[in-house]
């Protein structure tokens, strides 16, 4: 009778497909979001009271 080792954690594959996916919507948010935009209009603003 063989004794089987059960598998815990995650390939380098679904690792590096997650990693991948992450840096995609952060990416996606920071172009929506446009930081230095809001940046420009706050000083802008602070300016302009």
């Amino acid at each position: 009778m063989k004794i089987q080792k059960q598998k815990k954690g995650f390939t380098l594959i679904e690792l590096l497909i997650v990693i991948a996916l992450l840096g995609t919507l952060a990416v996606a948010l920071l172009a929506a979001i446009d930081p230095f935009e809001q940046f420009k209009k706050g000083t802008d603003t602070a300016r302009r009271n």
